[in-house]
């Protein structure tokens, strides 16, 4: 085995030797030159970013779109069972699934404890789930901010409050801020 390993190294250097060694290009490539000049390609900017060059969705050209005009940053309204994408080099999206449970106090009613709703929000990221998460709503309180990923996830308002009798509406909206931290 040994002297397999030894032919075969010795067949390395001998070839590497008979190439010119590690001396780089030959003699001859080296003085090569070329008929055409080289030029750089001045079409893009060196660095572009994607609030200066790569347009409305990161897709190149086009009018320049904040972050803010794409969502991030922004308070959003979601309808229960609807979602919501928040632009920016990857796509967010937020879905309101669902509210588990709604213990503020009605609209025009005075209460001790003014209570509190928890809703579920799914969050997915470039097309790639990360999952649902409950979100905490105090009564006259922001909510709190979970870190999803890259990205922070606040619900910042839920609307409306219970009725009177007691009953939940089925038409609630949260408030939704996404950003990143």
């Amino acid at each position: 085995m040994t002297k397999i390993l030894f032919g075969f190294i010795t067949l390395i250097i001998l070839f590497a030797m008979a190439c010119g060694g590690s001396g780089g290009a030959s003699a001859s490539f080296k003085d090569a030159e070329r008929s055409e000049a080289i030029v750089d390609d001045e079409r893009l900017e060196p660095t572009p970013t994607v609030e200066t060059q790569l347009g409305e969705y990161g897709g190149g050209g086009g009018e320049v779109t904040s972050l803010e005009d794409r969502g991030f940053g922004l308070p959003q309204d979601i309808a229960l069972g609807e979602e919501y994408m928040f632009q920016e080099v990857t796509t967010v999206t937020v879905d309101f699934r669902e509210l588990l449970s709604d213990t503020r106090c009605p609209e025009a009613n005075t209460c001790e404890d003014p209570g509190q709703a928890v809703v579920k929000l799914g969050v997915r990221s470039g097309g790639m789930s990360m999952g649902a998460s409950d979100f905490l709503i105090e009564a006259g309180a922001v909510g709190e901010v979970k870190k999803l990923g890259r990205f922070s996830v606040q619900v910042l308002d839920l609307v409306p409050l219970p009725n009177v009798d007691g009953t939940l509406s089925n038409d609630y909206v949260a408030t939704v801020q996404v950003f990143r931290q």
